[in-house]
C-alpha cells in the first residue's frame, strides 16, 4: 500500500501584514548556560489599534528556544534597556506592566484571531521581545534577525482579545490559583512536607497537576458576559510527554458539557509546539465563565529511553538524567497552558 503523500509545509509568513519589526541589536550566546533577553522595540504606532494576526520568526534557529512579545503602554522598558543599547537581561521576567500579545515556539505558525476578534494596542506603545535563548554548547552563536509581524485594525471590533499563560504553579494554595484546594496538586514522589514541583532522576511516567479557578468580574458576570475560547496551547520543555487541559463548568449551559477536554497532547515533541485553535464561528466556540476550572495534568519521563533527553542533557555536558524541578531554563521543566479568549467589548473593561 502506498502511503498518502505529505501535504505542504505550513506556512510562516502572516498575510496582509501591516508591519514587521525586527530586535534593535544583536544577542551572542556561548557556553552552556541558558540567557533570557529583551529587547525594546518601537513599533511607530501613530493610532489605537487591535491586533488581529501575529507571526514571530525566529532569527538564529539553533539557539531561539521561545519567544514571547508583550505590549509595553508605559515605555517602561526604555529606561531598562538604555545601558545595553536596546536590550536588557530578563531572566524571570520582563518588568512591565502590559498584557502579552504573542507566543512562540519551534513549530508555530501564524496566530490568527477570529473575525470581530483584537488584540488591543494603544497608540505609542513600545513592544518588549523576550527571546529565551539556550546555547548549543559549540562556540559563539549570534542573532540579529528574530522579528515579528503584526496585522491590525484600527476600528475597535465586536470582540476584545486576550492571551493568558496559565500554569506553572509552585505550591498549593497559590493566589493566583484561586484558593484553597488549587495551584499545585499533590502528586507521587512529593516530599512529607507537602506537594513539589519535582520530577525524580530515573521516573519514565510522573505526574504534575494543577487546578486554576477563573477569576470574577462580578459586574461583567452579573451581565452574562462570558470567555469564547478560540486558541489554546501547551508546553512543557525537553522531558515532557503529554498534556491535557480541561475545563469544569460551575453552571454549565444547556449545550455545553460540565467537564471538557480543551487540548491533550499524547506525543509531546518540542521541536513542533503549535497552537491550536477552534475551526468554528466564534458563537459556536467553548466558553469560559468566571468560577470555572481549568486542569493542567502533565506527565514526563525523566529516563533515558525518552527520545528528547538524551540530546538535552549532551548539550549541557551531563550523560545522565538529573532531578528536575520547575524552572524557565531548557533542562527545568514547565507545565503550562496557553489560553487566547474573547470577549464582547462592550465588557471588557468592566470589574
Amino acid at each position: 500500500m502506498t502511503a498518502a503523500p505529505l501535504p505542504p509545509a505550513a506556512s510562516l509568513e502572516l498575510p496582509n501584514a501591516n508591519a514587521t519589526v525586527k530586535i534593535p541589536t544583536s544577542a551572542s550566546v556561548s557556553g552552556n548556560t541558558d540567557q533570557f533577553i529583551c529587547f525594546t522595540i518601537d513599533p511607530q504606532l501613530a493610532q489605537d489599534v487591535w491586533l488581529t494576526g501575529t507571526q514571530v520568526n525566529a532569527g538564529n534557529k539553533a539557539i531561539v528556544h521561545h519567544v514571547l512579545v508583550f505590549d509595553d503602554p508605559n515605555g517602561e522598558s526604555i529606561g531598562k534597556a538604555a545601558a545595553g543599547g536596546g536590550k536588557y537581561d530578563c531572566f524571570g521576567g520582563v518588568g512591565v506592566s502590559g498584557p502579552l500579545l504573542a507566543a512562540w515556539a519551534p513549530g508555530a505558525t501564524a496566530a490568527i484571531t477570529p473575525a470581530d476578534v483584537g488584540l488591543p494596542v494603544k497608540a505609542g506603545s513600545r513592544l518588549v521581545m523576550q527571546v529565551h535563548y539556550h546555547p548549543t554548547g559549540a562556540g559563539v552563536q549570534v542573532d540579529s534577525d528574530t522579528s515579528v509581524a503584526l496585522r491590525w485594525v484600527t476600528t475597535q471590533p465586536k470582540y476584545t482579545g486576550q492571551l493568558q499563560l496559565i500554569g506553572n504553579f509552585q505550591r498549593t494554595d497559590a493566589n493566583e490559583a484561586g484558593g484553597v484546594g488549587f495551584g499545585l496538586l499533590a502528586g507521587p514522589n512529593d516530599p512529607p512536607g507537602g506537594p513539589e514541583f519535582m520530577i525524580p532522576a530515573g521516573v519514565k511516567d510522573h505526574t504534575e497537576t494543577q487546578r486554576f479557578q477563573l477569576p470574577g468580574g462580578v459586574q461583567a458576570a452579573a451581565l452574562g458576559a462570558k470567555y469564547y475560547l478560540f486558541g489554546v496551547g501547551s508546553h512543557m520543555h525537553y522531558v515532557g510527554r503529554d498534556m491535557k487541559i480541561d475545563v469544569h463548568r460551575s453552571s454549565p449551559s444547556a449545550t455545553e458539557p460540565a467537564d471538557e477536554c480543551l487540548l491533550q497532547t499524547p506525543s509531546w515533541n518540542f521541536n513542533w509546539q503549535g497552537a491550536y485553535f477552534y475551526d468554528a464561528l466564534l458563537l459556536d466556540l467553548p466558553t469560559l465563565s468566571p468560577g470555572d476550572v481549568l486542569g493542567l495534568r502533565c506527565t514526563y519521563d525523566n529516563t533515558l529511553s525518552n527520545p528528547f533527553l538524551p540530546a538535552a542533557l549532551d548539550s549541557q555536558g551531563l550523560t545522565a538524567p538529573r532531578d528536575v524541578r520547575l524552572g524557565e531554563t531548557t533542562l527545568d521543566e514547565m507545565c503550562l497552558g496557553i489560553f487566547g479568549v474573547a470577549i464582547d467589548s462592550r465588557f471588557a473593561g468592566l470589574p
